[in-house]
Order: structure tokens, then sequence, then C-alpha cells
């Protein structure tokens, strides 16, 4: 378990230069925005589950690999499923 840096997606993805770390840590921005939105701020992001890491690794892929095109405008089922395993529901 691990918090998600720059660092560990520039090996996740194989990159080594340092020529995209501004988009890349924009795309973990938004990653980890749209988790702690989904997941009802319910994880310590400090110490994430390898899973929900995995996931978040694998959303920052996604919006990587489809900039500028009109892909990246849904988070891929497979990140959303992991994600929903840790969706704190909320009766009212």
């Amino acid at each position: 378990m691990t918090e998600i840096n720059l660092d560990i997606v520039k090996n996740y993805l194989r990159i080594t230069d340092t020529d995209e770390d501004q988009i890349l840590q924009s795309f973990i921005d938004g990653a980890v925005i749209f988790t702690k939105h989904y997941v009802a701020n319910n994880v310590d992001f400090t110490n994430l589950p390898q899973d929900l890491l995995n996931a978040i690794l694998d959303h920052v892929a996604f919006l990587y690999e489809n900039r500028g095109t009109d892909n990246a405008t849904e988070t891929p089922s497979r990140i959303v499923s992991i994600y929903k395993k840790y969706k704190k529901f909320r009766l009212f």
C-alpha cells in the first residue's frame, strides 16, 4: 500500500524523461479527485490499497494515452468496477 505520485506513475508508464511531468501530474490530480468524489472520501489516499492504486494508475494511463482524443470522455468500466468496491453509500 502506498500513495500515488509522479514517480510511481512514470515507472508504471515506463516514462524516463521529464518532458511529460506537468501533464502527468495534472492527470494524477484529476484521477485522484475523480476517485475521491466517487468513493466519497472513504479511503486514506496516503495509504492506498493495492487494487485501488492499480485502478488509479490505469486511470492515469487511460487519460495519458487518450489525451487529445474524444475517447477520454468516459472512465473505462474495468476501472470503475474497482472504484465501486470502495464506494460508500449514504442513506438519508
